[in-house]
């Protein structure tokens, strides 16, 4: 059992070296975000900026930080480098809210989540991260260590809901005048994190109930849920969570 063990991992370890140098170079990502271009193009106080330190990716990407203490809340900044799914996140939860799909040049900061969680595994063995992947791979996503400079961003595309047929189009694409256009890539080695490996995953079936406790409660996963089916299971928690907080405050 041992031996089937420790060949399990250096098969992890050896696909996660190899993945590492066969890695596609990756010159643009794209991330959802209901902010505006004039909130994010800004000069001072622009870009995209973590709410704090810690550089977990696996607390990080099931939004398991506390964000009003600097040293828990997440170092990192989530992209995807499919701009279908950025798309979808906003569909998904936006409710006929205007959102944005931000188009940005990624740099040596930018890092796969799923590289980073084949590299922990085969670090620990935990398969815990192995379970993390098979949830969260759908997303491709690459996350920036320390934010996203304001000109990184090329432009942003709105989408503005039609009432009349009750779904997204395509609004304006903006551009960003303070663009530095740069041939960047992202990295293609897996992060590795300075802070000690975690004693405790959380399981992806936790991640939803665990979020409700936030003091500001958000949803990450959010796309058409017929194409991306890990977003149909994030979505229903999602609308369960909303019930059973109508019931209790209804009720109780």
């Amino acid at each position: 059992m041992k031996i089937l063990k420790l060949l399990s991992l250096l098969c992890v370890l050896f696909l996660c070296t190899a993945q590492s140098h066969a890695q596609q170079q990756v010159n643009r990502v794209y991330r959802m975000d209901s902010r505006s271009p004039a909130e994010i193009f800004r000069s001072a106080g622009g870009g995209f900026s973590p709410r704090g330190t810690n550089d977990n990716i696996a607390e990080h990407i099931q939004e398991y930080s506390d964000a009003g203490h600097r040293a828990a809340a997440s170092a990192f900044i989530s992209t995807t480098v499919n701009q279908e799914v950025a798309i979808a996140w906003g569909v998904g939860f936006q409710d006929g809210e205007t959102f944005y799909v931000y188009d940005i040049r990624p740099t040596f900061r930018f890092y796969s989540v799923v590289l980073s969680l084949q590299r922990l595994y085969a670090q620990t063995g935990n398969r815990n991260y192995l379970r993390l992947i098979r949830v969260y791979e759908d997303q491709a996503e690459y996350v920036a260590l320390g934010g996203i400079s304001v000109t990184q961003i090329h432009g942003a595309q709105a989408f503005l809901y039609d009432e009349s047929s009750g779904s997204y189009i395509e609004g304006s694409y903006i551009l960003n005048n303070l663009y530095q256009d740069a041939e960047t890539t992202a990295n293609v080695s897996p992060y590795t994190p300075r802070s000690q490996l975690p004693t405790e995953i959380i399981t992806p079936e936790t991640y939803c109930a665990l979020n409700l406790t936030l003091p500001r409660y958000r949803v990450r996963l959010t796309a058409s849920t017929h194409k991306y089916p890990f977003l149909s299971k994030s979505r229903q928690c999602h609308d369960s969570l909303l019930t059973i907080a109508y019931l209790y405050t209804s009720f109780f």
